[in-house]
């Protein structure tokens, strides 16, 4: 009787304390089990019904805890069957975490770390199914399989959208085999612009012409010879407003040395011109040789700025490199370069060479709507106005397209031969005899010593010149190593 009515009165003395009563005297073994987290305490009330009015429950969000802390007698610590995370876990940062669950064998966590060292989703993919396979399966882990599980989901939907895209390009290069040689000539515009026959006034491409908008849905291809030149003239469908440019189009444009934004005259003239902000939206700058610019990084020197451009301040280009992190670069600015140039050229913006073909210059107010594109963007571009139907303004379109891509032709003489060949080589204007030996071959460039030069219209026949002497479109060079 003794022993039972101590046992009821330690009975009553334990039913009596409260759960703050209880944090208190337990405080120091509570907190050597969960450290300073936040714990969830339910008064025993002795009732059967476990959860909510069972024996005492401490939910602590530390994994590993099974054990009933030291010193606290009839109480259970009962660890929440959830994977380990902050409470302001949000969705994205939850792949921090999925490795620590509670009773993870070490194999599983082991696994998990080869999860977050993936560095492909191929091979993300492949280490998830793995760590899912070594998950335990119990109540326990059902919200971490479901997790991991949405997770092989997401990237298998991810590695799919990039095999379609790779596909899709490879499909745009399937539409032509591009010449090794040949400029590539990209035309875009809006729907009705005119780049179908402008095409069909250049080559001997048969595009589909019906009048109607978006009749061309794929790229069309077309050969224009022009002095020993032979363009590849690309139409590219037409691009709508406000609308992203599809991936195969893109990398067509990417791939191109000029691109030729057809302006119909007819048209409202600032909407077609944002087809310069929908390119710039996908890592496409237009822009003239004049304002090129280019990058060359290096581990150290500082920043060297070779060139000059009216409209650029030494000091906002070094402000905005440095803003950029840039501290050791070389920049070569063009006579016109700006500001978005060069963080364009920073930034890794392929920059192409634009030229605007003001269409439709026959069709009434033509005239009129050229001379308002001209003194809008006629400082920013190069523009021609011409009619694709008459073939007025097209006679030198050849020389116009070497022109502004900045680029001449000269011909290469074989030593001992009486003519040089009667292709042209295309170089940058204003390179040198080294530079075309580099273009020709590496070992030929270190070899030079002298070169011989046959210029027309100069009475320059044979001319010995050195490696640095500044070539001019058309000539003839014979390379002496």
């Amino acid at each position: 009787m003794a022993e039972d009515e101590g046992a009821g009165k330690r009975g009553r003395g334990h039913e009596s304390l409260s759960s703050t009563s209880l944090l208190r005297k337990y405080k120091h073994s509570l907190t050597q089990v969960l450290g300073p987290l936040e714990c969830r305490i339910n008064r025993s009330q002795g009732h059967r019904e476990e959860g909510r009015r069972g024996s005492t429950q401490i939910y602590g969000r530390k994994a590993g805890l099974s054990a009933v802390p030291p010193g606290v007698p009839g109480h259970s610590l009962i660890p929440e069957p959830t994977y380990i995370a902050p409470l302001s876990c949000s969705r994205g940062s939850e792949d921090k975490w999925l490795g620590l669950v509670t009773n993870l064998p070490p194999q599983a966590v082991a696994q998990y770390r080869k999860v977050m060292g993936s560095r492909t989703p191929e091979e993300k993919l492949q280490n998830l199914k793995l760590y899912l396979s070594m998950i335990p399966r119990h109540k326990g882990t059902e919200k971490l399989q479901r997790q991991v599980r949405r997770q092989i989901s997401e990237i298998e939907d991810e590695i799919g959208q990039r095999r379609s895209r790779r596909a899709s390009a490879r499909r745009a290069r399937q539409f032509f085999e591009r010449e090794r040689d040949s400029p590539l000539v990209a035309l875009v515009g809006r729907a009705q612009s005119g780049k179908s026959n402008l095409l069909a006034a250049l080559t001997l491409a048969r595009p589909h012409i019906t009048g109607l908008p978006f009749a061309t849905q794929r790229p069309v291809i077309g050969a224009y010879h022009f002095d020993g030149i032979v363009y590849q003239i690309v139409e590219i469908p037409a691009i709508w407003p406000h609308a992203s440019i599809p991936s195969p189009h893109a990398d067509i444009l990417r791939g191109s040395d000029l691109i030729v934004i057809v302006i119909d005259l007819q048209g409202e003239l600032g909407s077609q011109m944002r087809i310069v902000e929908e390119l710039r939206k996908s890592g496409i700058a237009l822009g003239m040789p004049s304002r090129a610019v280019r990058i060359e990084r290096r581990d150290a020197g500082g920043i060297s700025v070779i060139g000059t451009s009216s409209l650029i301040k030494m000091g906002e280009l070094l402000k905005l490199l440095r803003a950029e992190g840039m501290d050791s670069l070389v920049v070569r600015l063009g006579s016109l370069s700006t500001l978005d140039d060069v963080l364009a050229a920073v930034r890794g913006t392929i920059v192409k060479p634009t030229l605007l073909i003001a269409n439709k210059l026959d069709a009434p107010g033509g005239v009129e709507a050229c001379g308002e594109l001209t003194a809008s963007y006629g400082k920013m571009y190069r523009i021609i106005a011409a009619s694709a139907l008459t073939g007025s303004g097209l006679e030198d379109i050849g020389r116009t397209f070497l022109s502004t891509m900045g680029v001449m032709r000269v011909f290469t003489k074989p030593p001992g031969e009486v003519r040089p060949s009667h292709k042209p080589v295309l170089i940058r204007q204003g390179a040198t005899v080294a530079e075309l030996a580099v273009m020709i071959h590496k070992e030929l460039a270190k070899a030079l010593r002298y070169a011989r030069i046959w210029r027309s219209g100069r009475h320059i026949e044979g001319l010995r010149v050195g490696p640095n002497f500044v070539l001019e479109d058309m000539d003839a060079v014979e390379l002496r190593g």
